[in-house]
């Protein structure tokens, strides 16, 4: 019920770690996720706290407010007394990153003031996530639908795929350097003394 007495008309991206409350938060918040772009949630795959709700529970909840799953940055955790050096442990928790359903988020736009603003906010934070190809496609339909300037979202798509190319060069390089530095620091240090925990790369 705070989020809803917040002096604030609107909400562009919401990041939730409460500790196993997100759930009761996001159903005391419904404006909030009525005028938010992406939300990036916490979520458990194994009950920390009593009664604590899991990914399928807010998964449920936040896809019936028109939001779509992106991308899941997971955690896992090994158990003692034996942590193995090799396999990384049981799927635990993670962060769960969501952006308003693209087809919906076309639609809204018809009601929408400032509609420029939006698109520019919605494509930013694809971009910022690393989901060039829906910051483009999105780019492409509010063109066709007359939302958006079309010299614009051109110059826009230009520079993405520009800054594409360049970025997919660099780390075409420097996955082909790292890769042999990390396999030669495994090979001669032992790792994994306190290695109970692992997880995906950060976004």
């Amino acid at each position: 019920m705070v989020l809803e007495h917040l002096p604030f008309d609107s909400f562009d991206f919401v990041k939730l770690d409460t500790q196993g409350s997100e759930l009761a938060i996001l159903h005391g918040g419904p404006r909030c996720l009525a005028s938010a772009i992406g939300l990036k949630i916490e979520v458990s795959f194994t009950e920390l706290y009593d009664g604590q709700p899991l990914f399928s529970d807010i998964d449920t909840h936040v896809r019936g407010a028109g939001f779509q799953l992106l991308d899941l940055r997971r955690f896992y955790w090994k158990r003692s007394p034996f942590i193995p050096k090799l396999g990384r442990g049981q799927l635990i928790n993670g962060d769960a990153l969501y952006i308003k359903e693209p087809k919906a988020f076309l639609q809204d736009l018809d009601e929408c003031e400032a509609t420029k603003n939006r698109i520019l906010k919605y494509v930013t934070v694809c971009l910022v996530y690393g989901f060039s190809d829906l910051a483009v496609w999105l780019l492409l339909r509010v063109q066709d639908a007359g939302h958006f300037p079309k010299d614009l979202g051109e110059e826009l798509i230009r520079t993405i795929k520009a800054d594409d190319g360049q970025f997919g060069a660099l780390l075409r390089e420097m996955r082909l350097r790292l890769g042999g530095v990390r396999r030669m620091i495994r090979r001669r240090l032992w790792i994994g003394r306190n290695d109970w925990a692992d997880s995906d790369p950060l976004w």
